[in-house]
């Protein structure tokens, strides 16, 4: 008997905490910029709005933040791609939970140095709290890297 591959659309709604001084506005206006990203809309009122393709079929995703404290998600679409939609609707906003490293332990070692600072004693940084390899989580605290570190001073 084959399985039935026609969508069951649904609208669901979920709320989505962030932290303050979080601005979806500002947030839209940088996925904006991007050349690569012709797809996402903020509305008059302040409403982001984005069509996602999904697995099977597409979803559209309505945010809108409520309070600085909350945004509000609605997505309407294939009740089948919602989970997933969520999940990368939170990513691209930055309010995943998850960290974000722009430099690497090398880039930031040059970057303390330049500015009068060495590790001390030498050796890596201590990280805290990276989630486990494979692992999803839907919130975490930040992954903290600590060292030591002494000024120096430049020739």
């Amino acid at each position: 008997m084959p399985v039935d591959a026609r969508p069951t659309v649904s609208r669901s709604r979920y709320e989505c905490p962030v932290v303050a001084p979080y601005r979806l506005d500002l947030t839209v206006s940088v996925l904006r910029r991007l050349s690569t990203n012709v797809v996402d809309l903020l509305t008059p009122d302040g409403q982001y709005r984005r069509v996602l393709g999904g697995a099977r079929h597409p979803v559209t995703v309505d945010v809108t933040q409520v309070s600085p404290e909350m945004l509000t998600v609605t997505i309407e679409g294939d009740e089948r791609e919602h989970r997933g939609s969520l999940v990368l609707v939170r990513r691209m906003l930055g309010v995943a939970g998850e960290p974000q490293c722009f430099l690497t332990e090398a880039e930031l070692r040059a970057e303390l140095f330049r500015a009068g600072f060495e590790k001390d004693p030498p050796g890596p940084l201590t990280e805290y709290n990276r989630p486990v390899a494979g692992l999803t989580l839907a919130c975490g605290g930040p992954v903290i890297l600590e060292g030591t570190f002494r000024t120096i001073r430049h020739p």
